[in-house]
């Protein structure tokens, strides 16, 4: 099969909700092609529905180091970086991102999140902010 054959058809069972056929599909795509983005991003996508964090940064990294004005990949790299709690990092993807002219209708609701987040931990007790730190959640 070639490379935009498995991938029309990855995106078809992906967009069908067939997520298994998906996955594998675009994975196979990724050992032929390992720097196409959408296969990047679909496989990322699949994995932070899972709750790999750590993991789909790491294709979304791919996704966006190929196609690096797409604004959806940018959004959906800051949203699995603040679930594996890597706030420091965001501030930095976001400045990248604006460098890369990525429209602000992308990023705002990124920044909004991340300045909640900041606030949020200021307005932490002591007790509360370490239980956070050592943990990743307070009661």
């Amino acid at each position: 099969m070639t490379k935009n054959r498995l991938l029309t058809t990855a995106n078809r069972a992906f967009k069908k909700g067939k997520f298994d056929i998906s996955e594998s599909l675009y994975r196979k795509l990724l050992k032929i092609a390992p720097k196409e983005p959408i296969a990047n991003y679909r496989v990322a996508l699949l994995l932070e529905k899972r709750a790999q964090f750590s993991q789909c940064t790491n294709y979304f990294k791919i996704a966006l180091e190929n196609s690096p004005t797409n604004g959806n990949y940018w959004v959906a790299y800051i949203s699995a970086l603040l679930s594996n709690g890597e706030i420091e990092k965001v501030e930095a993807v976001l400045s990248i991102a604006t460098k890369h002219r990525v429209p602000l209708k992308y990023l705002n609701n990124s920044y909004n999140l991340l300045q909640e987040i900041k606030n949020t931990i200021l307005a932490m007790k002591p007790k509360q902010l370490a239980q956070y730190l050592k943990f990743g959640k307070y009661e």
